[in-house]
């Protein structure tokens, strides 16, 4: 009797933090997503490199965020190996700060889009009075919360979900006239990856975060709501002023 009451305990504790947890997952999403859309949205469409892949350098420029590319970043005294990537500040003349993002060079080029994205990422999270250098850490080692929501910010930059959504019709109806059928998990992938400009395990994580999305948009599209979000609230917590 003790096991059935603990299970059952155990299994309303767990449909609790799915719901709550749910809930806090929608509104990082779609906050993440807005904030993403509306820089998206003020960037020339010259700005785009090809067909569909952001030219995420020129995005920076236009925040005026500097970026070095050097060999030997990801060995320096302060990383090992740790980073591929990170932003660092300096104090500007006018009393404001001057950002700039260092990039490990030894990586392609597909790789550096994605950290320059994730760096201008912490740049739009950043807090005024922060000292920290912010990195984006190679892809073998932890992660934090903060990194979690810099790759989600990533995505949602380098793979708009409009432009995913207009690409897999595409390539649906492009298969169904060469009589291919079914899309292969694999083969998306590697379309995803051409299209926007992305290392093969890049675009898996960006691929996830959008996946999600999709998934919010079209119940909110269902419900005309989000229950429980307040865009401002969480605009506060997450952007720096």
């Amino acid at each position: 009797m003790n096991d059935q009451v603990q299970n059952c305990s155990t299994q309303e504790q767990l449909f609790n933090l799915v719901e709550g947890w749910e809930g806090w997952l929608k509104n990082i999403y779609i906050t993440l997503y807005n904030k993403a859309t509306e820089i998206l949205n003020k960037t020339e469409k010259s700005k785009f490199n090809s067909k569909l892949a952001v030219d995420i350098r020129e995005i920076i420029k236009e925040h005026e965020i500097e970026l070095i590319e050097k060999k030997g970043i990801s060995r320096s005294l302060y990383f090992f190996n740790e980073t591929a990537g990170y932003l660092d500040y300096m104090g500007s003349g006018n009393g404001g700060r001057a950002y700039t993002i260092f990039l490990e060079d030894d990586q392609d080029e597909l790789s550096k889009r994605y950290v320059i994205a994730h760096e201008f990422a912490h740049f739009l999270f950043m807090d005024p009075d922060s000292t920290r250098v912010k990195c984006c850490p190679n892809m073998i080692f932890f992660t934090s919360q903060e990194e979690q929501l810099c790759d989600i910010m990533a995505a949602f930059l380098l793979m708009p979900i409009e432009s995913v959504l207009k690409l897999l019709e595409e390539y649906s109806q492009e298969r169904k006239r060469n009589g291919q059928g079914l899309i292969y998990t694999n083969e998306w992938l590697r379309h995803l990856a051409y299209h926007f400009k992305l290392s093969d395990y890049h675009v898996i994580l960006c691929y996830q975060h959008i996946r999600y999305l999709g998934a919010i948009l079209n119940d909110a599209e269902k419900s005309d709501s989000i229950p429980e979000l307040d865009l401002e609230q969480y605009s506060k917590f997450f952007f720096k002023k």
